[in-house]
């Protein structure tokens, strides 16, 4: 469910209406937060991942784009 969130948070920039600075950053906090979130369990569990891409591939790549995104935030956050 968290993998499928942050497939769709992808799409929450685009319910926001154009010039309403305030609302894109908080979609950009929520979709930064799926995001987090989706890695996190991925790396917990990743024959769960394994299992997800036979059924639904592009779910599957979108939860792998989600750890890689992840450990580069970590990574600028701890100013590697």
């Amino acid at each position: 469910m968290a993998g499928f969130a942050s497939m769709l948070g992808d799409q929450l920039p685009d319910t926001v209406a154009p010039g309403d600075t305030h609302t894109e950053k908080l979609c950009e906090g929520i979709k930064a937060a799926l995001t987090a979130i989706a890695a996190v369990i991925a790396r917990n569990r990743p024959a769960v991942i394994d299992g997800i891409g036979e059924i639904h591939p592009e779910l599957a790549r979108s939860i792998r784009q989600d750890v890689i995104l992840s450990d580069m935030r970590r990574a600028d956050a701890e100013g590697r």
